[in-house]
């Protein structure tokens, strides 16, 4: 479709560049020369220069050897040719050809002599059927953009790589691009959205022909979106108190309830399912080691409105595998030369909680969980603490979940709680999970408790809890007598800590296995059964 119309990632980037520039145009269209007048605006800004020549070719404006130079190090950016056609609709498409070069001028490198000549990389864009629309200027505007693939791939740099340093190859195809982005600064509540999404990313980094060696980078990455959004009431009485608040430096939490009330909100999303990265490196002698590290599904989260605010991240079915001599390479502290395997079934973080103006009890949550951390026998081996310990995976996850609330006196400017004085008046909590494991023991909890304020006699300060929690561990003896036999307790010591446990706990339904509970009702406290409190 050589008459579509198409675009660089570059002119995506300008686009949004001049969208977000505080320009005025106009509320349901826009002209091609107001769109270039509008890039080289933002991009002054931001500090840089925009440039080309201009020529008109019926309703096209044509810009022939455009320049962007951010200046400093960040160097120099050219393409042959824009074309920006006024469309019937009011919009502005921006065509390249299918195919085009791009060029990147780069300062000379560091340590280069004084008259050294700017470096210059060369790359062939392949796009044929990439699309941008743009819609409006200034405080409202649109622009979209989509492929179905994009390549990017290094021709040539000048001067050329000296030969010692070998000869490099860079390409990287881009798959199922979209691309969406509207705002609408003019709103009672100014606003932005959007939202970026791929079905495949492809890149390879190889280096070939040098005197010490060679070798490649590879990138690969599934069907991934990251989107973010956001409005900020600029008009509404509440920011204003804010803004005066802070300026005397007294806010309280009942400002940021009434903003967030009144419309704030700005929230911020990432995902991918495959993603990997693979190396391979090659010396002189025609020895290799190989690298490649996966992770199946990856997340991450953060939001703030009336209702919530949270964050968080989570990486599933990681893995990293090695194969080949790493001895000799540098900041490896684990002299390895065969395959070497590590995997982690779960990273997680999150925490969470409900606002509502805080009128009346929230949610809230929070977790941080690492699960199944499976350690290659080399990284057993390489710590003489860990090396005659069971080499189970291991295990951490925490997981919670609760109420809570705050006095009303709380939302007060300036409000300070006293020495004996707590900001809640409510507050429970409930174990999702609870889990360690390792070392050939593991244990888990469960149960939850809530809290009284108002009794803070009973327990010198600390509201009164109700509820029960349990535990249970397997395994604890062995790795007792194995620590013994370590040395990692003595002798002297070795009875005391078994009393100990049995002090806390009490023996379960299978061998080597310890279950306590704790549990706390009419204002007193019950370990196993047995008052203590």
């Amino acid at each position: 479709m050589s008459s579509s119309l198409r675009s660089t990632v570059f002119a995506g980037s300008v686009a949004l560049a001049s969208v977000l520039s505080p320009i005025t145009g106009h509320a349901q269209g826009v002209m091609a020369q107001d769109l270039w007048a509008a890039w080289q605006d933002g991009v002054a800004v931001a500090g840089g220069t925009l440039s080309a020549t201009e020529t008109r070719e019926g309703n096209q404006l044509v810009l022939s050897d455009l320049r962007l130079d951010m200046g400093g190090e960040a160097g120099v950016l050219q393409l042959e040719k824009v074309r920006l056609i006024n469309q019937a609709d009011g919009s502005v498409g921006v065509i390249l050809p299918d195919s085009f070069p791009l060029m990147f001028e780069a300062p000379p490198r560091a340590g280069a002599a004084d008259n050294a000549l700017p470096e210059v990389v060369f790359f062939r864009v392949d796009a044929p059927e990439l699309t941008l629309i743009v819609r409006g200027l200034g405080e409202k505007a649109e622009f979209q953009a989509a492929s179905p693939d994009i390549t990017l791939t290094l021709d040539r740099i000048v001067p050329p790589l000296p030969k010692t340093e070998g000869e490099l190859a860079i390409s990287a195809t881009l798959g199922g691009f979209d691309l969406r982005y509207v705002q609408d600064l003019g709103a009672e509540s100014p606003m932005l959205d959007a939202a970026l999404s791929f079905a495949t990313l492809n890149g390879v980094v190889q280096l070939t022909g040098a005197p010490d060696g060679q070798g490649e980078v590879s990138l690969n990455i599934g069907p991934s979106k990251l989107a973010a959004s956001g409005a900020i009431p600029l008009t509404s009485p509440a920011v204003q108190a804010l803004q005066d608040g802070s300026a005397g430096g007294v806010v309280g939490l009942g400002d940021i309830a009434a903003v967030l009330d009144a419309g704030l909100r700005m929230t911020a999303s990432a995902s991918f399912d495959g993603a990997t990265v693979a190396a391979r490196i090659e010396d002189a002698d025609g020895e290799e080691a190989r690298v490649s590290f996966a992770v199946a599904q990856a997340g991450a989260h953060a939001g703030l409105d009336a209702a919530a605010t949270g964050l968080g991240f989570q990486l599933a079915g990681i893995s990293l595998k090695t194969t080949g001599d790493f001895s000799q390479l540098e900041g490896v502290a684990i002299d390895h030369d065969g395959s070497m395997e590590m995997s982690v079934d779960e990273y997680r973080f999150s925490l969470n909680l409900g606002l509502n103006g805080w009128r009346g009890p929230q949610d809230w949550s929070v977790a941080y969980i690492l699960r199944n951390i499976v350690l290659p026998d080399e990284v057993w081996e390489a710590d003489e603490e860990l090396r005659d310990l069971p080499r189970d995976p291991l295990t951490m996850a925490i997981d919670l979940a609760g109420k809570y609330g705050l006095r009303p006196e709380a939302l007060a400017k300036g409000y300070e709680p006293s020495a004996t004085e707590l900001p809640f008046d409510n507050f429970s909590f409930k174990i999702n999970e609870l889990a360690l494991a390792g070392f050939g023991a593991d244990a888990k909890g469960q149960g939850g408790l809530s809290f009284d304020f108002t009794d803070l006699a009973r327990f010198q300060g600390v509201p009164a809890p109700s509820g029960k929690l349990s535990f249970q561990a397997n395994g604890i003896y062995a790795l007792i007598d194995l620590m013994h036999k370590r040395g990692d307790i003595e002798d002297a010591d070795l009875t005391g800590v078994r009393a100990m446990l049995m002090a806390v706990a009490k023996a379960g339904t299978t061998p080597d296995s310890l279950i306590s509970e704790i549990e706390f009702r009419d204002k007193s406290v019950y370990l196993n059964g047995i008052k203590v409190y």
